[in-house]
């Protein structure tokens, strides 16, 4: 693919909607063809903002992007290094990675080399050719492990219980380095149980499959139920990124609601909006990774102005809609 200068780009995708001055703001997303990749891509499309993707698809299903360019790019990768050059990007959104704890038990290198050596690799490209880029990296909630209070706070000490937490732990303390050694703007982004339209894995995407499977009278589901997350559309994560961007954040951020909601909570809820009648039993069973409890403590993020605006019941609502269509 041809690289275009960032004037091209803008005004490729954004003619007539802003200044050109403005326009030339290039945002680089890495990932953008991932489920919160295309997200914060959607929400960025409308921006006053040059919209730049560097990824691949996820599967043949994956949607069509709204980036106003992209590149075919599996990080790490030195091509990344030409698109950095002569982008200049005021911005570099970070959604590139893995995002299945299960996975990572299976084949840790491979997480590792997706999370951590990719995110290192960005990192040092930013600084050698565009250090005044703004880091922006979606980590995970997975660094803390199984908290020891809640709602936990981003002081809160670390023990993660995946390769992938760890992974992306790692991944938070690169960012530390190139901050403090090499003085790059950055912010990280804690993000606890994401879900929205796309989403086709974890537990939403789960109990909807079963919910639906006129063959099943029981779904049947690990855990207690007692277990609890902390539920964040992926339409308020979008969000967030543009407010770290717009407003110039630095430091380490969670991401959520602030609302601890039970597995069984969850799964009773999804079975009323659905319609459906199956019975919902759980296993007793727990998969290695998974933590008991999340709440975040939201109140850092919170304090910069921003606050999430999607309900839960909002969110499962359009989720249901979505995956109906789907099927």
């Amino acid at each position: 693919m041809t690289l275009s200068s960032p004037e091209n780009i803008a005004f490729s995708k954004a003619r007539g909607h802003a200044s050109a001055a403005v326009l030339t703001k290039a945002i680089v997303i890495t990932g953008h063809r991932g489920f919160l990749g295309t997200a914060v891509t959607e929400h960025f499309a409308v921006k006053p903002y040059a919209t730049v993707g560097v990824g691949i698809a996820d599967s043949a299903r994956a949607s069509a992007s709204a980036c106003a360019i992209e590149y075919e790019i599996e990080l790490p990768d030195t091509r990344f290094d030409k698109v950095i050059q002569e982008v200049q990007p005021a911005a570099l959104i970070h959604c590139a990675g893995t995002a299945d704890v299960a996975a990572s038990f299976r084949d840790p290198p491979t997480d590792y080399r997706r999370n951590v050596e990719a995110t290192a690799f960005v990192l040092e490209s930013l600084r050698r050719y565009a250090p005044r880029c703004h880091f922006v990296l979606l980590s995970s909630a997975a660094v803390y492990g199984n908290p020891r209070h809640l709602p936990v706070s981003e002081t809160a000490r670390c023990i993660p219980i995946s390769p992938y937490g760890c992974h992306k732990l790692i991944g938070e303390q690169i960012v530390d380095e190139y901050v403090s050694e090499h003085g790059l703007k950055a912010a990280v982004l804690r993000i606890f149980s994401a879900y929205g339209n796309g989403l086709r894995r974890q537990i939403v995407y789960d109990l909807c499959r079963k919910l639906y499977d006129d063959s099943q009278h029981v779904v049947q589901l690990f855990g207690s139920g007692e277990e609890s997350r902390d539920f964040i559309h992926a339409n308020d994560i979008a969000a967030a990124v543009e407010h770290v961007v717009s407003e110039q954040l630095a430091g380490v951020y969670n991401l959520a609601c602030g609302i601890e909601t039970t597995i069984a909570e969850l799964a009773g809820r999804l079975r009323e909006l659905s319609g459906r009648k199956a019975e919902i039993e759980f296993t007793g069973k727990s998969r290695a990774g998974d933590p008991h409890r999340w709440q975040a403590d939201i109140g850092k993020l919170t304090a910069t102005g921003f606050k999430p605006m999607v309900t839960l019941d909002d969110g499962l609502n359009s989720y249901l809609n979505w995956y109906q269509k789907l099927n």
